[in-house]
């Protein structure tokens, strides 16, 4: 007992050897925890940008499948741009026209026309969005079947990567024309 208490009592403070030592242990928990962290907010904003960019596409998706379901007649443009005719159930006049195509390569983005002029409104062309988009595609065979459109939206994440968003939708008032 009266060596520990002799030990502890000439004790004066730290060796230099034993400050060094505490400064390399501290040292290494924090380089441990700092990296452990930024490993975190990198997979958190991954997932954050994912999540994101595939809100995007299935706003972009539900928007076209909304209009599509309601149409009076469908025209293919390209494989990149179809146009809707709604017609007024009233009067049986049409009511608006709509178009929605995909920009170019450079704009990256799905652009909804419309045209209330047949109504007695005028032209909008609004981007429906951002520039991650790299490509639309509709399909579109009224031989095989007057109802059915297959729309594809391909859109490029951070890393590059193409991720797919599919959707089919039926026309309720396509037969309705004829």
């Amino acid at each position: 007992m009266k060596v520990v208490k002799k030990i502890l009592v000439d004790k004066k403070g730290m060796t230099f050897i034993e400050l060094v030592m505490g400064m390399v242990i501290t040292t290494l928990l924090m380089a441990a925890i700092i990296s452990n962290l930024s490993t975190s907010i990198i997979t958190w904003q991954a997932g954050k940008n994912r999540s994101e960019l595939e809100s995007t596409a299935r706003l972009a998706i539900d928007s076209i499948v909304r209009e599509i379901r309601y149409a009076s007649n469908l025209q293919l443009n390209s494989k990149s741009s179809i146009t809707i005719t709604k017609k007024n159930s009233a009067t049986n006049k049409i009511q608006e026209i709509i178009t929605f195509r995909y920009g170019s390569s450079e704009a990256k983005a799905i652009y909804k026309i419309t045209d209330k002029t047949p109504s007695g409104g005028g032209i909008g062309t609004n981007p429906l969005t951002p520039a991650v988009i790299r490509n639309l595609e509709f399909t579109y065979d009224p031989a095989v079947d007057r109802n059915e459109v297959a729309i594809l939206i391909q859109a490029t994440d951070y890393k590059g990567e193409v991720l797919e968003y599919r959707s089919t939708i039926r026309c309720l008032n396509v037969l309705d024309n004829e």
